[in-house]
């Protein structure tokens, strides 16, 4: 009697927790989130394969119906590439919150410096087939 219950109020949790969704827009990232779940992004990379990148992106998440991602000319959020071989990251988001927890802007950079030395590395060690 006590597995049947316990096995009735597991597939109970599982269905709820599986049943329940939740908006981007409404997902908190360290307590902040979008004011709305439409929002306009800027896709301003110079590279055409990292704008394919951006592209696809905001594809996906329409597709998924959770958040809808459109491409425009807003400055409140924007995708790109930026090549700085100084940097020590490979991808940065810079945001700007209001006071009221949610995203005033959002930046988010790829840095395609390190593809491209990814690239030629392997272009190098293929034609002299190291193992490195």
């Amino acid at each position: 009697m006590k597995k049947k219950t316990l096995s009735i109020l597991l597939a109970v949790s599982l269905i709820s927790l599986l049943s329940t969704s939740v908006f981007a827009a409404d997902t908190p990232t360290l307590g902040y989130k979008w004011s709305s779940k439409n929002t306009t992004y800027q896709n301003n990379g110079s590279n055409s394969a990292y704008k394919g990148i951006w592209t696809t992106g905001a594809k996906e998440w329409n597709d998924a119906t959770v958040v809808t991602l459109s491409s425009g000319t807003n400055t409140n959020f924007t995708a790109g590439n930026t090549t700085n071989s100084l940097a020590t990251w490979d991808g940065v988001m810079e945001p700007v919150y209001n006071s009221n927890k949610t995203f005033k802007s959002v930046k988010v950079w790829v840095n395609d410096y390190y593809f491209t030395e990814s690239i030629h590395h392997y272009r190098k060690c293929n034609s002299k087939h190291c193992n490195t």
